[in-house]
C-alpha cells in the first residue's frame, strides 16, 4: 500500500474487530483494521468449519498488533506468517 506523504505512514492500529457471518451451508469470518487516522481495512479469513478458531487466531494476532505504527505492523505480519501462524501478509 501506497500512503501519501501526509504522515500516515505513522499511523497506529487502534482496534481489530471480528465479525463472523453465518450463511446456511457456508460461513465466513471477516476483520476491520481501524487506525487512529480513521483508515480502515477489511480481511477475510475463513477456514470452513472452523470459525471460531480462526476468529480467536486473529483475536491474538490483534493483541499484538494494536498500538503498532503500519511500518512496525508489516514486520509484525511477516513474523506471524514465518512462524507458521497462517496470519495475512500485511
Amino acid at each position: 500500500m501506497n500512503l501519501p506523504r501526509s504522515g500516515l505512514e505513522n499511523m497506529k492500529i487502534t482496534e481489530i474487530k471480528t465479525f463472523l457471518m453465518h450463511g446456511g451451508n457456508r460461513n465466513w469470518v471477516f476483520c476491520k483494521v481501524e487506525t487512529d487516522e480513521g483508515v480502515h481495512g477489511w480481511g477475510e479469513g475463513t477456514l470452513e468449519r472452523h470459525e471460531e478458531a480462526v476468529a480467536a487466531g486473529i483475536k491474538i494476532l490483534a493483541s499484538r498488533l494494536v498500538a503498532e505504527t503500519r511500518l512496525r505492523s508489516k514486520r509484525t505480519g511477516k513474523s506471524c506468517t514465518a512462524t507458521g501462524s497462517g496470519a495475512a501478509e500485511w
